[in-house]
């Protein structure tokens, strides 16, 4: 089960998919880790880093993978900095890696979805939005700064939690069309 009531969405290019594996690494006397797991139709898994390994905080995001996005689940749109370093140690090279999120003025934009009950657009917050997904009920704030909150995915089984997350990226994708993020 995933248990999260937040997160941010980071896109990453295509082509780098297939690369993406476990890795461990220090740099600058900082450590670094992503352990990743495959499953059927989506990935798991979570990234490390710290100060100190040795005397320091770890700190652990999960993450579950959809095609060529990653939903962190944190609070913190920070936590895409030290995920960046470990993508860009994986390819070698600094890779097409960006938080997707919602461009500024949001736009006013419909989207046909039978779970999504009702959008309120503030252009430069983001969007409240209403979701009935076969009796999840959820208010989802998406904002124009990368966060995403909803109601907890607690006792929501895997399949249903990430049915929801396609719906937000569904959303990001429609208010995206002809926009630069």
């Amino acid at each position: 089960m995933l248990f999260s009531s937040s997160s941010i969405v980071i896109k990453i290019n295509e082509k780098n998919i297939n690369a993406l594996k476990n890795v461990s690494f220090e740099e600058d006397g900082k450590f670094y880790s992503l352990c990743y797991k495959k499953e059927i139709g989506y990935n798991i898994g979570e990234i490390h880093w710290a100060e100190s390994f040795k005397y320091g905080k770890i700190n652990i995001v999960s993450f579950v993978q959809i095609n060529k996005y990653f939903f962190l689940f944190t609070s913190s749109v920070q936590n895409f900095i030290p995920f960046k370093k470990i993508l860009n140690h994986i390819y070698k090279s600094d890779s097409d890696i960006e938080i997707y999120k919602l461009p500024i003025p949001v736009p006013s934009k419909k989207i046909n979805d039978d779970y999504i009950k009702h959008i309120d657009i503030d252009k430069y917050f983001g969007l409240t939005v209403n979701l009935d997904a076969d009796g999840y009920q959820s208010i989802t704030k998406i904002y124009t700064n990368g966060l995403i909150t909803y109601s907890i995915l607690y006792n929501v089984e895997n399949e249903k939690a990430i049915e929801i997350l396609k719906i937000i990226l569904k959303i990001l994708e429609v208010y995206n069309e002809n926009n630069d993020i």
